[in-house]
């Protein structure tokens, strides 16, 4: 369990945090995500033999985003992403988020960002929770559920703690939500835990979520999970959900299971958002 004095002070400080890293990091004019000059780009490859040396000696001779750019397969780039961060501490992984941010390609910038956030909340939470949510980052949210996430998985005791003292009813249920899909999202331990402790429930997002996982795994697992519910309207939500959800893959094949809900009504409702959508998938052959 977190040391209450430790985390407590951990909190404390992130407002005095948060201001000096909006001093540092968020002062008056800094580029809004729009406004940042991505200027990495058309990097040129590195060769083969080069890029092999690098390899061999574990990466350990590139520091910057540019030079790891340079390497000739993803693979390596990976490879040479986690060496760089590994061996940096906090202030040597916001740096190397600030040139991450720079990098032209967007699938690249995304990947590169989503690896240095997740090791900058292991080695320091509160900075990477403060950069999350500053002007330059702020608006790619997916930033800030990887801090959560990284930050539960290392110790959720103080990643439960700093959810529950959040300043706004938003980010402490930014948060939860956050923390939720970082433990599958329902149905274990960990998440009735956090329902428990933050008192905010998974919202819908989060519950479809949980059912789509469920029925990719199998719909009658699926369908076995909604027949356990009380009847109600979240329980008649998993009904269309399912039924939109598996009439993307095989419609017809869906349709055979809707003999396996309990109640008659859930498997008249499920069959009949199937049909309709094969319906408006084709609508002649329907016709026909």
């Amino acid at each position: 369990m977190a040391k209450p004095a430790a985390v407590l002070v951990g909190g404390i400080l992130l407002g005095a945090l948060t201001v000096f890293t909006a001093t540092q990091f968020g002062r008056p004019g800094s580029p809004s995500p729009d406004e940042v000059v991505r200027d990495i780009s058309n990097v040129p490859v590195m060769a083969h033999a080069a890029a092999e040396k690098h390899r061999n000696e574990q990466y350990v001779g590139l520091t910057s985003i540019q030079e790891l750019i340079a390497l000739p397969t993803e693979f390596a780039r990976s490879a040479a992403l986690f060496s760089l961060a590994d061996r940096s501490d906090s202030a040597g992984v916001q740096d190397l988020i600030f040139q991450a941010n720079r990098v032209a390609d967007d699938v690249e910038r995304a990947n590169l960002l989503n690896v240095l956030f997740f090791r900058l909340a292991e080695l320091d939470p509160q900075s990477a929770l403060v950069l999350a949510r500053s002007d330059e980052f702020g608006g790619v949210k997916s930033i800030e559920r990887t801090v959560w996430r990284a930050w539960a998985r290392k110790d959720l005791d103080e990643a439960l703690f700093e959810a529950k003292t959040q300043t706004s009813i938003a980010y402490q249920n930014f948060a939860a939500q956050s923390l939720y899909a970082a433990f599958g999202y329902m149905g274990n331990e960990t998440t009735s835990r956090i329902k428990d402790e933050l008192g905010i429930g998974p919202d819908r997002s989060s519950r479809g979520r949980y059912l789509y996982r469920l029925a990719d795994k199998s719909t009658a697992g699926a369908i076995a999970f909604i027949n356990s519910l009380d009847r109600g309207i979240e329980q008649q939500e998993y009904v269309s959900w399912l039924a939109y959800y598996v009439s993307l893959a095989d419609p017809h094949d869906a349709l055979t299971h809707a003999n396996q809900f309990h109640v008659a009504a859930d498997g008249e409702r499920f069959e009949a958002i199937i049909n309709s959508n094969i319906a408006r998938e084709n609508p002649l052959a329907t016709i026909d």
